[in-house]
């Protein structure tokens, strides 16, 4: 109870500290703006900001937007009503239906009215239409926002006031708050019924001169309230006091400051009623001599423990490994924690009242070693039945649980790998009988482990034609615990539970357990082996064609994409000599082109993708494959190719000129002022370095890595990533190693020998 009223003291007190400083002033409102167009989320933001505090989060699906919810709360949220992976209704129930009350707005370019009343009707704030006037629209919502957040705000104070003042009002300590002068202002209705004296005579009386204050040291008492108002750190102070009924009670008294501001508005005066507590801890050391002379001399640790979990008492023994225990909490000093046991016995007495536990527990002695002990807990009660503390009766049981722990984990290691196993296990005893049937049996044979336990083996599994030799020698292997096939793989027939006969592989050792021999046979199913080598030739040729298939519909896709793509162009051309002056149009069909030119690439990129391991591997001469992909390139005259790989030949297929096609375009398009391009070799011990170089910006340290990512960059985001897929599928790496400033530089790491043990590159004179 005495934590329990300090934890009340906390928490009420930072409590109404909040509740006084309100929810009042502007403060950053975070919204998550949820539309499949990322353009329009972007220029969204930028308007929304310029009219107020805003801490905008944007995602491009329902799917995206429920993982930062889970992630982060929102003060309101907005979405448009057509989204790719749902609709805003759709989106907007699913929160409510997950409890999840955010104000919410939904904000459409497909106005129908339909669709704002049922937004409106299920609780949505606001709806807006996107294609109203810019200036007005942005304006009108974000003071719906701010609109929509105020009001939230006051209703959470209005809530959290009148929840704390019921907090207060119910608190099962007496509570009184007091001006800077001691005079009470007010009380809670604990105070009137602990107490036995109304508020009114409390009320604007000065607290030390009120009738609750007979009885109390008023020194001490004066001295407390001047410490704290001093702004002195006080422990809760013990004192007596006078009920109405002329008893004197006992009460652990806390007073913490309310500030404001950095201004103290009142005191406030928390007492908790120890009165029972105190008898009750009187009267137990009162039977502490007569227990510890029936405890004296018994080789068990004894250990009395108090409602609030100091030890009251311990007996010699218990002390022995745990130096001076009373008066401390027992999970300090028997368990070296710093709060109570997450399966305290003692709290299981203590709260749900238990007449008797008994428990294990592996615990840490002072002097670091390690021990196993069994707790006997019984509670201690007083005249009226009360727990008021327990008792541990704590015993040694180190030897009997290692004995214990290692039968464990032998057991649990048997079965971790049998029941893990995919072949059959099976054990039986001396009289053929099964005493172990894995759960691969089961599935082997088709019985269940009930089924078979005490089952004969031979007769169960084997063909009739065998069983006499089986019997003749099990008969020797029960004497001798030899025979023909033990210690031995061989193939037989066994019959299934529904008969059908299958082909196993059996291998039987013999095992000598309490005396007996038993037989251990680990059994494997040989008939899915044969059958799936059966199947496996169909399904590589079914595999095949289908490959094939993908191949014919990409090429047609691509051949009439492309001849589209043409077609849009050529009209765009025209347009452009039709429009000649219309600088404003002529930008947008610069926009389009360039677009047209990234589907151009993505196409590209398809059809090197899809021949990604199709090709068997070949010796390529690298430097007619780097002149070659140079040579499909326009209008490049002022740049310089040094090509140093004279003799290199690798192991590679067509798309090695797609690879080096790729890195020249990567360095005309990023590198800016590139006037050099080079690549050359470097042999190094059991491998070979193919290096590609260039005299450009170069790339920075941070996106070494990202360039090679699927998408990334200002392009298509596909070349870098084309080119380490290609790097892959030979069994290379690739690496950016150059200097922001003086150029890129991309290494490729080839081993001398690939994985088939063929070699990876080979010098041919020329």
């Amino acid at each position: 109870m005495r934590t329990l009223a300090r934890d009340m003291v906390k928490s009420l007190t930072e409590q109404l500290t909040q509740t006084s400083s309100g929810l009042t002033g502007e403060h950053m409102v975070h919204v998550l703006h949820v539309d499949d167009d990322a353009d329009f989320l972007v220029i969204s933001k930028r308007h929304l900001k310029k009219y107020g505090s805003f801490e905008i989060d944007n995602a491009l699906s329902v799917t995206a937007a429920m993982k930062k919810i889970e992630q982060k709360s929102y003060d309101t949220i907005i979405s448009d009503y057509q989204i790719f992976d749902a609709n805003g209704l759709d989106f907007f129930k699913q929160l409510r239906a997950n409890g999840n009350n955010t104000p919410f707005i939904l904000f459409t370019g497909e106005y129908r009215e339909e669709i704002a009343i049922e937004a409106l009707t299920l609780g949505a704030e606001r709806y807006f239409n996107k294609n109203e006037k810019q200036e007005k629209l942005y304006f009108e919502l974000a003071y719906a926002i701010k609109k929509t957040v105020k009001n939230k705000n006051a209703e959470t104070l209005q809530e959290s006031e009148s929840r704390y003042k019921m907090m207060i009002d119910h608190a099962p300590d007496i509570i009184l708050t007091a001006d800077n002068n001691g005079i009470v202002t007010s009380c809670n209705s604990t105070f009137e019924r602990e107490t036995g004296y109304s508020k009114s005579e409390v009320l604007d009386k000065s607290f030390l001169e009120t009738p609750f204050a007979r009885g109390m040291d008023i020194e001490f008492a004066k001295t407390l309230f001047s410490n704290v108002l001093q702004g002195k750190t006080q422990e809760p102070a013990e004192i007596t006091w006078l009920h109405k009924d002329g008893t004197l009670r006992a009460s652990e008294l806390r007073i913490n400051l309310n500030k404001k501001n950095d201004k103290t508005v009142d005191l406030i005066v928390f007492a908790h009623d120890i009165t029972e507590q105190k008898k009750a801890e009187e009267a137990v050391h009162q039977q502490q001599e007569i227990l510890e002379a029936l405890a004296r001399g018994l080789d068990v640790g004894l250990v009395m423990v108090s409602k609030d979990y100091r030890i009251l008492w311990s007996n010699n023994t218990a002390k022995e490994d745990r130096v001076d225990l009373d008066c401390k909490k027992c999970y300090e000093r028997m368990h070296q924690k710093t709060s109570i046991c997450p399966d305290c016995g003692v709290k299981q007495i203590f709260e749900k009242k238990q007449d008797r536990l008994v428990t294990e527990r592996f615990v840490k002695n002072l002097d670091g070693t390690d021990s196993w002990i069994e707790t006997t807990i019984t509670p201690i009660k007083d005249k009226k039945g009360n727990i008021i503390a327990a008792l541990e009766l704590v015993i040694p049981i180190n030897e009997r649980k290692k004995a214990e722990i290692a039968l464990k984990d032998s057991e649990k290691k048997f079965r971790a790998i049998t029941a893990s196993a995919n072949d059959s296990i099976i054990l039986i005893d001396n009289e053929g009988k099964i005493v172990h049937w894995n759960p691969a049996a089961e599935t082997m044979f088709g019985y269940t482990k009930q089924e078979v336990i005490g089952k004969n083996l031979h007769i169960l599994l084997a063909p009739k034609q065998f069983h006499k030799k089986y019997t003749e020698g099990f008969a020797i292997f029960k004497q001798t615990g030899k025979g023909e096939v033990i210690g031995k793989n061989f193939e037989i027939e066994g019959i299934k539970k529904d008969g059908k006969v299958i082909s196993i592989e059996l291998s039987l050792s013999a095992l000598k357990l309490n005396e007996n021999w038993h037989a251990l046979a680990i059994v494997r199913d040989n008939t899915e082996r044969k059958t799936a080598w059966g199947s496996l030739e169909e399904t590589i040729n079914e595999l095949v064609r289908i490959n094939e298939k993908l191949g014919v519909v990409g090429r047609l896709t691509r051949h009439d994409a492309r001849n589209k793509l043409s077609v849009i162009l050529n009209n765009i051309y025209l347009a452009k000599i039709g429009l000649s002056e219309d600088k404003n149009n002529l930008q947008y069909f610069h926009a389009v082109e360039s677009a047209v030119d990234q589907m151009e690439e993505i196409f590209a990129f398809a059809r090197a993708y899809e021949m990604l391991g199709i090709e068997e591997l070949v010796y390529s001469n690298v430097e007619k494959s780097f002149k070659e992909a140079s040579l499909l390139f326009s209008g490049i005259d002022k740049i310089t190719f040094v090509n140093d790989c004279p003799g290199l030949t690798v192991l590679s297929d067509s798309l090695l000129r797609q690879l080096f096609y790729n890195l020249i375009h990567n360095s005309l398009v990023h590198g800016k002022k590139v006037s050099q391009i080079q690549l050359h070799y470097k042999e190094e011990k059991e491998q070979l370095k193919l290096i590609y170089t260039d005299n450009g910006v170069g790339i920075p340290e941070d996106e070494k890595q990202k360039i090679f990512g699927e998408g990334y960059g200002k392009g298509t985001g596909y070349g870098l990533y084309l080119i380490k897929k290609i790097c892959e599928d030979y069994g290379w790496t690739i690496h950016e190693t150059g200097v922001l400033g003086k150029g890129a530089q991309f290494d490729m790491t080839i081993p001398k020998t690939n994985k088939e043990g063929k070699l990876s590159y080979l010098f041919v004179k020329e």
